[in-house]
C-alpha cells in the first residue's frame, strides 16, 4: 500500500506543478492579449484622427472644384465665347 500512497503523492506534486505552470503561462498570455488590445485600439484611434484631418481638405477641394465649374459655366454663357 505504501507504493500506491507514494504514487498518489508524486501525482499530486506533478499536478500542483503543472497547475502552477499553467497559471503562470495563462497570466503571461493575458499580458500579451492586453498589449494587443491596447495597440489595436491605439491604431484605430490614430487612423480616426488622421482621417478627420483629411476631411476638411477634401471638403475644400470639393468646394474649389464647384467654384471652378461655376466659373467655367459663366465663361461659356458669355456672349462672344
Amino acid at each position: 500500500m505504501r507504493i500506491v500512497g507514494d504514487m498518489r503523492l508524486a501525482e499530486a506534486h506533478e499536478l500542483a506543478a503543472a497547475t502552477e505552470q499553467w497559471q503562470a503561462d495563462f497570466q503571461g498570455r493575458a499580458g500579451y492579449r492586453l498589449a494587443g488590445v491596447i495597440l489595436t485600439s491605439d491604431w484605430f484611434c490614430s487612423r480616426r484622427v488622421s482621417s478627420m484631418g483629411y476631411a476638411p481638405a477634401r471638403a475644400q477641394a470639393i468646394n474649389l472644384r464647384d467654384q471652378k465649374q461655376e466659373l467655367e459655366r459663366e465663361v461659356d454663357e458669355r456672349p462672344g465665347s
